[in-house]
């Protein structure tokens, strides 16, 4: 009980205070007026117990919206866990995915006995963790103006095909303020290799 009138005070939680009030106030009443009795009334504890049982998981479940207010925490997430030479690649979908998932972003260190070394030593490896949201449809048409954007065109190399080494099919487009560059040498023909690059 001491814990929710604790928060009662903390500003952040006012909202949440205003819509929960009267039971608040009932589990204190009720708190008081048994501290007042000579005799315990167990009823009347029990009652409170069950209030404020009920406003902890209220609040706690308060505190997680909270927790998950970002502009992307409603979305699916796709995630990318590398360990040592590979990665592996999920996608993970259901309310609050990203949101949930975001704390695990970096880099993870595992302790473990290797049930391969004979001396029963501990052996440390490490993972890589990466997440990025899954975006709706409807966001992802995305405006970047043409001069930040280096576009360039070369020869495509591989195996085949009249034009290679002759042709500039291949496309690299370079974002300037990022840095970022995409190569697409996929397909024989310029005009569709600059639609998929960009």
């Amino acid at each position: 009980m001491e814990a929710l009138l604790d928060v009662r005070k903390d500003n952040r939680f006012n909202a949440w205070f205003l819509s929960h009030d009267m039971s608040v106030d009932d589990a204190e009443t009720i708190v008081n007026l048994t501290e007042e009795m000579e005799s315990t009334d167990t009823a009347l504890l029990e009652e409170a117990a069950t209030i404020v049982k009920e406003l902890n998981k209220a609040l706690d479940k308060f505190e997680l919206s909270q927790l998950l207010l970002g502009p992307y925490d409603k979305e699916g997430a796709v995630i990318n866990i590398t360990a040592g030479a590979g990665g592996t690649d999920a996608q993970a979908e259901g309310r609050y995915a990203f949101g949930n998932l975001f704390g695990e972003k970096g880099t993870h260190r595992i302790v473990r006995q290797s049930p391969f070394n004979a001396k029963g030593l501990r052996q440390t490896s490490f993972s890589g963790v990466e997440l990025m949201p899954l975006l709706p449809e409807d966001s992802l048409n995305v405006e970047i103006p043409e001069e930040d954007l280096q576009i360039g065109f070369s020869r495509a190399g591989g195996s085949g095909g009249q034009n290679v080494n002759k042709v500039e099919t291949a496309v690299r487009i370079t974002h300037i303020p990022t840095g970022v560059i995409v190569r697409c040498t996929a397909s024989h023909s310029q005009n569709l290799m600059f639609s998929i690059a960009v």
